[in-house]
């Protein structure tokens, strides 16, 4: 049994590196806490990388032929290259965050990883207890919040079809508080983009009366995938439609309208409704959309 010392680059600050002397027999996880030990920190959540290699808790450091005056990669600076899931990235940096809150004995804002939402597994949260009351999306937690939803008007129908404003001339764009209009031209679409804050858990029903056709995507088909199929509920001049989804309170939900009119004039409303709430096209304190790209 040998002692050697090797470089580490820190994982509180990626351009340190820390020399650590150790037992050439030593465990990964016995460096880790070599490693926490000259962070000043009691425990880290960290990957070490040798050459490239993720270095396994379990494994011995001879195992990998390190030697000394070797140079481990803490994974600070391994999640720059590609290697890591968006989760995983996301977990490291609240995990630095951490460290770095104990390492200036301020313990405050401490979380768990049971706190942290399941944006990421492509399900819709809310089975998590988590403490951030101003609410999650699915995918991005951070957003540049405006009031309202995003509405962007194009010339001609869209005859169903989903991907007509991916090449339909623009004539107008608003931000607008519900998905109301009384009165709409001749051969006009209207695309509504934006997220529904919700302020209840359980079922809510949402209803879309429509002249002509409309559908609603609520949750992750709004973002993408989106079909006439999958619609939450659609409608037509021939009458209205009323599609269900289970929300979760205080969690931001992506909403996606398409709305066209035909020859005439047109007309289109929805509302929602749940437990405790009558049918309301009154959207007031739950519609918003991302300012920095006008939509999601």
């Amino acid at each position: 049994m040998a002692n050697i010392t090797i470089s580490v680059q820190s994982f509180l600050n990626s351009s340190t590196n820390l020399s650590i002397t150790i037992s050439n027999t030593a465990t990964v996880s016995n460096l880790k806490t070599a490693i926490n030990s000259a962070e000043g920190v009691n425990t880290a959540i960290m990957d070490l990388f040798f050459n490239g290699v993720k270095l396994v808790n379990a494994s011995t450091l001879a195992s990998y032929s390190i030697i000394a005056g070797s140079y481990i990669q803490s994974s600070n600076n391994i999640t720059q290259n590609g290697l890591w899931t968006k989760q995983e990235r996301q977990v490291l940096k609240l995990d630095l965050a951490q460290l770095k809150r104990i390492r200036d004995s301020n313990p405050r804002s401490i979380y768990s990883l049971s706190e942290l939402p399941d944006t990421y597994n492509g399900n819709v949260p809310g089975a998590d207890d988590n403490p951030n009351t101003g609410g999650l999306i699915i995918g991005r937690p951070w957003v540049n919040w405006t009031a309202g939803a995003y509405r962007t008007t194009y010339s001609g129908y869209h005859e169903d079809d989903v991907t007509f404003t991916d090449t339909a001339t623009v004539t107008g764009t608003t931000i607008v508080g519900n998905f109301t209009i009384p009165s709409e031209p001749e051969n006009t679409t209207e695309l509504y983009i934006g997220y529904i804050l919700s302020d209840y858990t359980g079922t809510w029903s949402f209803t879309i009366t429509s002249d002509d056709a409309s559908y609603i995507w609520v949750g992750p088909t709004a973002l993408s995938g989106y079909t006439t199929g999958n619609a939450l509920t659609n409608a037509s001049y021939l009458g209205p439609g009323t599609g269900t989804i289970s929300l979760s309170a205080g969690y931001y939900y992506p909403v996606r309208l398409l709305y066209g009119n035909g020859p005439s004039d047109g007309s289109l409303n929805l509302t929602y409704a749940h437990t405790g709430q009558s049918a309301t096209n009154n959207f007031t304190g739950k519609l918003f959309f991302n300012s920095a790209t006008n939509g999601f």
